[in-house]
């Protein structure tokens, strides 16, 4: 009990004050707080066990610079707070955790980020990247380049001007649904942001850009029902998340943030308080119009033989592609769906058989479904196939046979190759 009051207090207490800053951050928290891909990757990652043996700490210590055109230009490795703070706490684009190396986020092929009411894929701001000490100017080969590292460390990176802007300020409400009561009608809302499914019940939750400054009663209430939501989903210590059903909370626990928020205090209104430790977690990706039909037609989470284990949850955000940088779903723009899976550390093995026989076959009947690589990869699966499939269509080179390999799947093939950890990657 009193580890989870503490919990309660840090969490709130970030949500209020901000995460404390640093000239040297650690990249992914700190030592003991493993990450999302628990227990899968091989005994090259970092740490034996999620529940039991430490992480390392790693620095992010690279340096940030604003340039004149407002470009924002790293070398080396930095995490979104460090860039929050180059940037004097300007609103800007980022993930749900701030302790995310961007070095890391760049490896994945489908990392996106948040601002208010928008929700964009990262590649989508990149402006030039640095590969191996050389810098490269963005093309089409921008996923061909950075996908888990095949080409060499990502040692820098430029992003646009327009990945940060002027505070602004949106709102946020809710429908809370039966699993048999799922409004159909309401996915086809503009602006519709994050689903939320677990084994009883579904939450949308909508999110509109607003000219209406909340006042300071509004102000308060916002800063203190987004700390309590967090804080009551994340107090209680990840070993018991396989005992006590927590995640199964995380949808209900939303609907108490109803209001008006500012871009400035919450850039990205749902968040990953830095308590939360070992996770198992996947992010599937598949266009919006997919996971529709999937809902609707094969009963996807809403269903006796489709709901989503009692220990698990699923968070799905909805991203507006722009289709210019990243082309992987198509020229132009494309309404896209990053579904968060999340379990228990440690219930890997569970966490695959929902995805490969439940989640992966629903989808596929629809549209073509990829994968998060900077998140659990099962193993072996029609689902990894399906990624690399999607990936080699937008110019990926597959199949590939490295000296030096710094990720699970640096040869981009249906089976992780060993690796050399680098710190560099600490996500």
């Amino acid at each position: 009990m009193t580890q989870m009051f503490l919990n309660v207090c840090q969490c709130i207490w970030m949500l209020w004050f901000g995460i404390p800053t640093s000239a040297e951050r650690l990249c992914r928290v700190k030592s003991g707080r493993p990450n999302h891909q628990s227990s899968l990757w091989q005994t090259d990652f970092p740490y034996i066990s999620s529940t039991i043996a430490p992480s390392p700490e790693a620095l992010c210590e690279g340096s940030i610079a604003v340039k004149s055109d407002g470009r924002i230009c790293i070398n080396g490795r930095v995490n979104y707070a460090q860039i929050v703070d180059a940037i004097r706490g300007e609103p800007m684009y980022q993930p749900a955790a701030q302790t995310i190396s961007i070095n890391g986020h760049l490896t994945s092929g489908s990392a996106n980020v948040v601002l208010g009411a928008s929700t964009r894929y990262l590649y989508e701001f990149v402006t030039s990247y640095n590969v191996n000490g050389v810098w490269y100017e963005v093309t089409d080969g921008i996923v061909d380049d950075l996908l888990v590292a095949s080409r060499g460390t990502i040692d820098g990176v430029c992003l646009d001007p327009s990945i940060r802007g002027e505070e602004s300020y949106y709102t946020i409400t809710h429908n809370k649904y039966s699993l048999s009561g799922v409004n159909y009608s309401d996915l086809d809302r503009e602006d519709l942001a994050l689903l939320f499914f677990g084994r009883f019940n579904s939450v949308a939750e909508f999110h509109k850009s607003t000219e209406v400054e909340p006042g300071f009663i509004e102000y308060t209430k916002s800063r203190l029902i987004m700390g309590f939501t967090n804080a009551i989903v994340y107090a209680f210590p990840t070993s018991l998340y396989g005992v006590i059903p927590v995640f199964a909370l995380t949808g209900t626990s939303r609907l108490i943030v109803q209001g008006t928020f500012s871009t400035k205090d919450f850039p990205n209104p749902f968040l990953a308080p830095d308590n939360l430790g070992g996770i198992e977690g996947v992010q599937i990706d598949t266009p919006w119009e997919t996971l529709k039909k999937a809902i609707q037609d094969e009963g996807l989470f809403t269903t006796d033989n489709n709901k989503v284990p009692l220990y698990f949850n699923v968070v799905i955000k909805k991203i507006e592609a722009d289709g210019i940088n990243y082309k992987c779903w198509g020229e132009g723009k494309t309404t896209m769906a990053a579904m968060d899976i999340e379990a228990p550390a440690g219930w890997g093995d569970k966490m695959d058989e929902f995805v490969n026989d439940i989640i992966y076959p629903a989808l596929s009947k629809h549209g073509p479904v990829a994968l998060h690589f900077g998140k659990r990869i099962p193993p072996n699966s029609d689902i990894i196939a399906s990624a690399l499939d999607v990936y080699g269509s937008c110019g990926v080179e597959l199949g590939l046979d490295l000296d030096d390999c710094y990720h699970p799947q640096c040869e981009r093939k249906t089976s992780p190759q060993n690796f050399e950890y680098p710190a560099l990657y600490y996500t």
